[in-house]
């Protein structure tokens, strides 16, 4: 009865406002220095706020391809977190260790309708997975809920509710 996969894969990625939150002062940084580094009289200081400029695009440009290569994939027995640009590396939480879920929404969120999804395991690695920049309409916990039901019964984890 356990042997068969009862879920298919979720695969989940988060969406591009959620970079745009996380680097705003960053982007502004840029598009100012780009409109102001024209009108700096001093040659100097011109090529100064230029390398910084460029320094600053730079890790912008990392933090989009870092941001673009993450993968939360929520299998029938795990939460597999891929993220990485030079190396890649695969994070897995197994489900029936999961006890907790949270859903957070910071103002700037929730202005463009997104969320993040906290899942709290008893993992010594991963404590807690920050699932970033999920859509609000898009009902993650109840997924993930249902299949760290499922894994609990198939593996017979009880759990004691004491944890101070």
């Amino acid at each position: 009865m356990y042997n068969q996969q009862p879920f298919t894969d979720v695969v989940l990625r988060p969406h591009w406002m959620q970079y745009c939150l996380c680097k705003l002062p960053d982007i502004i940084f840029c598009l100012a220095a780009c409109i102001v580094i024209p009108f700096i009289g001093n040659e100097t200081f011109r090529m100064l706020a230029a390398a910084v400029t460029i320094l600053v695009f730079a890790c912008l440009i990392y933090s989009v391809t870092d941001m673009y290569r993450i993968r939360y994939i929520i299998t029938s027995e795990q939460i597999l977190y891929k993220h990485g640009v030079f190396s890649y590396t695969t994070d897995y939480i197994e489900l029936y260790r999961v006890y907790d879920y949270q859903q957070c929404r910071s103002p700037l969120q929730q202005m463009v309708g997104l969320k993040t999804v906290v899942v709290m395991a008893n993992d010594r690695l991963n404590p807690s997975l920050c699932i970033l920049g999920m859509l609000n309409d898009r009902d993650i916990v109840s997924v993930i809920r249902q299949r760290v039901e499922y894994n609990k019964q198939k593996k017979n984890v009880y759990e004691i509710a004491n944890r101070y």
